[in-house]
This record gives structure tokens, sequence and C-alpha cells, in this order.
């Protein structure tokens, strides 16, 4: 539609077929797919609920969650991975604490 509206030009190929992986790229950066999942949970929960919701969920994902992931990678013995969910968060804090 806003294409359209923009005097664009829409084409359809039948014959050409596009297989998506998903996380195709983001699997290699993990920490930075970690803080850009997180940011747009907080930034969706601000945007459509109220501020008490918004506050217990912001509670849980940048207090208790990252605890939580850190002990389900130790009891799953992929300690390294334990960094990237300590740089994830780092990014996450860093964020916030800039608003």
């Amino acid at each position: 539609k806003r294409l359209n509206e923009a005097g664009g030009i829409s084409y359809y190929f039948p014959s050409i077929s596009i297989v998506h992986k998903v996380n195709g790229t983001t699997n290699q950066i993990k920490d930075k797919r970690l803080f850009y999942s997180t940011r747009s949970r907080l930034v969706y929960c601000k945007k459509h609920f109220n501020f008490f919701n918004f506050l217990l969920i912001a509670f849980f994902s940048l207090l208790i969650e990252p605890f939580a992931r850190v002990f389900q990678l130790l009891i799953k013995g992929r300690l390294g991975e334990i960094k990237n969910v300590a740089r994830g968060y780092g990014m996450m804090y860093s964020y916030f604490i800039r608003l």
C-alpha cells in the first residue's frame, strides 16, 4: 500500500523462491541478539502496557532474567556462552543508563 502511494511498482515472480534462515546472522553474535530482543520486549511493553506492568516486566527482564540465563547455562554445561549473556546485558544496562 505505501509503495503504491509513493508511486512505486511491485513485481511478482512466481518461479522464484526464497528461503529464510531464522537467526542466520544473529547466531554468530548472540550478545547483540540478546540485547535487541530484550530491548524490543521492553519498548513494546512500555508502549502497550500500563506503567505498573511495564515496571514489573522491566524488573524481571533486567534483574532476574540474567541470573536465570546464567544458571541455565551452568546446568547445561555451556560455560562459554555465559560471556555472551554478560555482554548482552551489559549493552542493555548501558542503553538504559543513557535514556
